[in-house]
């Protein structure tokens, strides 16, 4: 899956929201208070974000600002990206292992998510969150 859908189908999320720092397209998110907004270096000035906006997910500071979407959509007290050569179909893939409390002493293992690239492991926690 190409990056551009995957950055799709997180925007479809319902527990996605566009956060200061992230990148769509050539533009990074410098206000969302009443926005998202960017900033335009050409015109020195902010300009909303376009509406159908596809977050940039090669982009390290997008990737941070979704795995910190992850791990508020899930209430995770631990939450990891790692490379694991041990997945359920013996594949070489990324994993994003998730563990929360249910309740105040109650900690909750999910099944990792998985994905071919960070990505898409934290978009596959970001569309399983309840």
């Amino acid at each position: 899956m190409n990056l551009e859908d995957l950055g799709r189908r997180a925007v479809a999320c319902k527990h996605w929201r566009w956060m200061e720092g992230m990148l769509a397209g050539t533009t990074r998110i410098v206000d969302v208070k009443d926005g998202p907004y960017v900033f335009d270096s050409e015109y020195e000035d902010c300009a909303g974000l376009p509406h159908k906006a596809v977050p940039d997910l090669s982009d390290p500071a997008t990737l941070g600002c979704l795995l910190h979407l992850v791990q508020e959509a899930w209430n995770a007290c631990r939450i990891s990206v790692c490379f694991s050569a041990y997945t359920p179909d013996a594949t070489k893939r990324w994993s994003v292992p998730i563990s929360y409390f249910k309740e105040q002493r109650d900690l909750v293992h999910v099944p990792s998510f998985y994905g071919t690239t960070q990505a898409e492991a934290l978009v596959a926690a970001l569309e399983a969150a309840p």
